[in-house]
């Protein structure tokens, strides 16, 4: 069985990584939330001739992996049971470029895209996450705030790739053995908020942050255009030092360049 979910992951990966090898590095939306030095180094991951390129340094061990491969099972009937329900009016197979957001900073790829319906008349976003059951038991545990803040950002960037501007629902959908959760998730200024039904019990909250999503994404796009020119401010000047060098030699072997030797204190 775990065979079988690490090949299945491979493969996962390896499709995901051919597609975003020919883009340009960009910060991954479920990056949002996280360490700031994570997101820009995950930007490059797929890019290993990049200078912003690191390997993975802790891989997903085996029990992570069949979650993993768990949560594509359950996204996978998640998808047939709307489908089902709204008569076909929902994007959820994996190569279908509706589901691909982002700009020349962010890359994301969405789980469920709705249709404006009767349902839901200005369509709705839904990210859908597989968990541990223990996630379930412990009270207060979710909604995590970085996976409200990524279907968030999902639905900013499909709206100014739509130009539109009235907002799009975002939902978060939760599942693991005999658990499942249904929330609808939105912002507002500094806070986050959440509601609905939590193995059929209705729960509400929020989160207060620091700074407003649209912040947070403000500096993130900051730091990663930062580290991006300074990344080209040195090839620049590796690429000044070695024509210098390259022509010092050149000079040398014409017997027009005389180094002078260097003396040690």
């Amino acid at each position: 069985m775990i065979e079988h979910v690490r090949a299945c992951n491979e493969h996962g990966n390896q499709v995901r990584g051919d597609e975003l090898s020919k883009l340009p590095p960009r910060i991954p939306v479920s990056q949002i939330g996280h360490c700031p030095r994570q997101a820009i180094f995950d930007a490059a991951r797929w890019h290993p001739d990049h200078p912003l390129h690191v390997d993975p340094t802790h891989p997903f061990d085996d029990y992570v992996m069949e979650i993993m491969e768990a949560g594509n099972v359950w996204e996978y009937q998640t998808g047939k049971a709307l489908a089902s329900k709204l008569n076909g009016g929902v994007h959820w197979k994996r190569d279908d470029p509706a589901l691909r957001v982002g700009d020349d900073v962010w890359s994301g790829h969405i789980d469920f895209l709705i249709d404006p319906c009767q349902e839901l008349p200005d369509g709705a976003i839904i990210e859908h996450k597989a968990t541990n059951p223990v996630n379930f038991v412990r009270k207060g545990r979710l909604p995590y705030l970085f996976h409200c803040m990524q279907v968030l950002t999902y639905e900013r960037l499909l709206r100014a790739g739509l130009g539109r501007q009235s907002d799009i629902p975002t939902f978060l959908y939760y599942r693991s053995w005999a658990n499942w959760a249904e929330l609808s998730v939105w912002d507002s200024d500094r806070y986050i908020v959440w509601e609905g039904e939590i193995n059929a019990k209705w729960k509400s909250g929020e989160f207060e942050m620091e700074y407003t999503l649209g912040e947070q994404m403000e500096m993130l796009e900051f730091a990663w255009r930062q580290r991006i020119h300074a990344m080209y401010r040195e090839a620049s000047r590796l690429r000044r030092q070695a024509g210098l060098e390259n022509r010092k030699y050149r000079d040398y072997l014409r017997g027009k360049y005389d180094p002078q030797p260097v003396e040690f204190q």
